[in-house]
């Protein structure tokens, strides 16, 4: 079993203004949420902090149910239990948690209907969150819904009854929770019951048989029809009052089946009542999570198996890897929707059916990922042996506010010296540089007429998947490089292919597609292809280009030279582990900002600019240069061979301890 992050248990910040912790475990929901909605909550000013934190309670925590129950748990103590308990100690008048406060500010609905400066404001707005405001705000759960319960009902007796009309109202509003806990037999509320009702009425029933409880007292203030029907100032009131009650009273409020444990209760006063036994049953009716589904599962990995993208061919590439070394793992599909197209035909189980507590878990995810995974599955996706996190990282730091996510793991497995820098200066956690396994089918050779190329050009192949920033893969310096090659006045026989998927609403594409509106030579392809389509297309280029800024790894580059297809790529980040001047030609560059907009928390970070004039030469040397093409293309093949599927399973199976 995982031990509990320490991340559950710490806070990120306090938000001054409305007076109240934001737990760092809220933070880990926002960092994988997505740039959208992390615009729009501003986490370093307290009003985004706030919004986000009504945006949890609100609709959140139905999205992200992985670690609801201890967000609950811990919000609704910190935010409404607790000031309730403080309030109720001496409820001189009516009052709103800091829970309720946050959703009066966030509800101009409510705002219109409760006017919270007044006494009866305060009091309406109690009775709608008893009816239903508690179960829209996460204290549906039993647990929740018990303490609560407790706490404004705890005190209760004849000396403290009605000492303020709308405090009294609030207690008379929640006891519509009475029956649903009682059926449940908590401990608690059969002890708060004995206390208010029953211990009561036996104390008192031999002196004052007629007397009623605290609770029956609570009830009578603010039932008019009773007070109407029974006159309590007469012994015949009172007596048909303990009738009703005994008839009537008891199963609306206790609920038809509710018994206390033997001796049978007594409803006539003029009886002894004994006590209501307390129970041994101690359910306490937590929400469940996920099955836990126990099994003796050997290796997993858990990621995007059908995803047709750089992270579906991770995974699917790692089990081929394992495969080659006779270790067969089972492959569990991340339990949410992706943006790339999942068409790929590859076993998997669903991870509501998957086991996770078996030997080794790989998570063949983005670390950001494994937040998703807690929140929306739970801790129980982390309960293997041996946890490793098979991550990539493109940028020279790893943002400090989600460094929690590699709490979730026990070691990281990267591919680059690059990645591996920024783990190790972000955890003190085991950090292993492997090799990524790259592996390219065979392509018989075809005609360019299959994709309307012209056969004798000169043909530049640059791609990027857009969910990956267009800033970082930079396909305007791509442009800028070609273009600079091979001026369109004189080269009119060079082509470039843009090959781009997952593109949304960005100005850097609409840029791109300027350019390639006023150069009939740069091909725009933004699809999904077919996979051998692909390499096929890939195959009838005579050169990849990437100006990329940052790369984990560079896996289109690793392929290129895996193919024979000579490559020119910045020299910067992931791609150095496998590129350099005797098997490719390398762009330098200079170290610039990362800026808003360019990458998710780009604070703090920089990369590399590609020299467009360098890419130029570098271009102009392929096209002219055969014998130097053909060196270089010879001495890529032989540096990524050691990259087969069989080298690096060979490696993992190593550090398995399995070798």
């Amino acid at each position: 079993m995982i031990e509990t992050p320490a991340f559950l248990s710490r806070k990120h910040a306090t938000n001054l203004t409305f007076g109240y912790d934001l737990p760092m475990a809220l933070i880990g929901v926002w960092v994988c949420a997505g740039t959208d909605f992390q615009t729009l909550h501003d986490i370093e000013s307290d009003a985004g902090l706030d919004a986000l934190m009504h945006w949890w309670m609100a609709s959140g925590r139905n999205e992200f149910t992985g670690l609801r129950q201890i967000l609950d748990i811990k919000l609704i103590e910190n935010l409404h239990l607790a000031p309730l308990k403080s309030a109720m100690a001496c409820p001189s008048e009516p009052k709103l948690t800091d829970l309720q406060m946050l959703v009066m500010r966030h509800r101009p609905d409510l705002q219109a209907i409760f006017n919270i400066s007044t006494k009866q404001g305060i009091e309406t707005f109690w009775k709608w969150w008893l009816s239903n405001g508690q179960k829209e705000y996460g204290i549906g759960a039993d647990s929740l819904a018990l303490r609560q319960f407790i706490t404004l009902i705890q005190g209760l007796d004849h000396k403290t009854a009605g000492c303020d009309p709308s405090v009294d109202a609030m207690r008379f509003a929640t006891l519509n929770q009475l029956r649903p806990l009682l059926v449940r037999r908590h401990p608690e509320i059969i002890d708060l019951l004995n206390t208010i009702h029953f211990d009561f009425l036996q104390a008192e029933s031999a002196t004052n048989p007629e007397l009623l409880s605290p609770l029956m007292s609570l009830i009578y203030r603010h039932r008019t029809d009773l007070q109407r029907q029974f006159d309590l100032s007469t012994q015949k009131g009172r007596k048909e009052l303990w009738l009703w009650w005994k008839d009537h009273g008891q199963a609306h409020y206790f609920g038809q089946k509710f018994k206390p444990d033997s001796p049978e209760i007594q409803d006539d006063p003029s009886k002894t009542m004994p006590p209501a036994a307390a129970t041994n049953n101690t359910n306490t009716c937590v929400a469940a999570g996920p099955d836990s589904h126990t099994g003796n599962g050997d290796i997993s990995l858990i990621g995007y198996p059908r995803g047709e993208f750089g992270l579906g061919e991770d995974i699917r590439l790692l089990r081929q890897s394992l495969k080659a070394v006779e270790v067969e793992p089972t492959v569990v599909k991340a339990p949410w929707h992706i943006t790339a197209r999942e068409m790929i035909d590859e076993q998997s189980v669903e991870a509501d059916a998957a086991i996770f507590d078996g030997e080794v878990m790989f998570y063949v995810m983005p670390a950001f990922d494994l937040l998703t995974l807690v929140n929306r599955f739970g801790l129980h996706a982390f309960n293997a042996h041996r946890k490793i996190g098979f991550c990539q990282w493109e940028l020279v730091k790893f943002p400090e506010i989600a460094k929690m996510a590699l709490e979730l793991v026990d070691e990281i497995w990267c591919h680059s010296e690059h990645s591996a820098t920024a783990f190790r200066n972000a955890t003190d956690k085991p950090v292993i540089k492997v090799p990524l396994p790259v592996l390219v089918p065979e392509i018989s050779p075809v005609s360019r007429r299959m994709f309307d190329l012209p056969e004798e050009a000169f043909i530049v192949f640059s791609a990027f998947d857009g969910a990956s920033s267009i800033a970082r893969k930079n396909p305007l310096g791509a442009i800028a490089s070609f273009q600079k090659a091979f001026p369109r006045a004189t080269h009119d026989n060079a082509r470039l292919i843009i090959k781009a998927m997952n593109i949304f609403n960005d100005s850097l594409w609409r840029e791109c597609l300027r350019r390639a509106a006023l150069d009939q030579r740069i091909i725009i392809r933004n699809e999904v292809m077919d996979r051998m389509d692909y390499y096929r297309l890939l195959s009838c280029c005579d050169v990849v280009l990437s100006m990329h800024r940052a790369e984990g790894f560079g896996r289109l580059m690793a392929e290129a030279m895996a193919m024979g297809i000579p490559v020119i790529g910045s020299a910067y980040s992931g791609n150095l582990d496998f590129m350099n001047e005797n098997n490719s030609w390398l762009v330098s560059g200079e170290q610039v900002p990362v800026f808003a907009g360019d990458y998710a928390f780009f604070q703090g970070q920089t990369w590399l600019e590609p020299d467009v004039e360098e890419a130029a030469l570098a271009l102009q040397e392929c096209a002219q240069d055969s014998e130097k093409r053909s060196r270089l293309v010879a001495a890529a093949r032989t540096t990524m061979a050691g990259y087969s599927p069989q080298k690096c399973g060979e490696r993992y199976l190593e550090l398995l301890g399995r070798s």
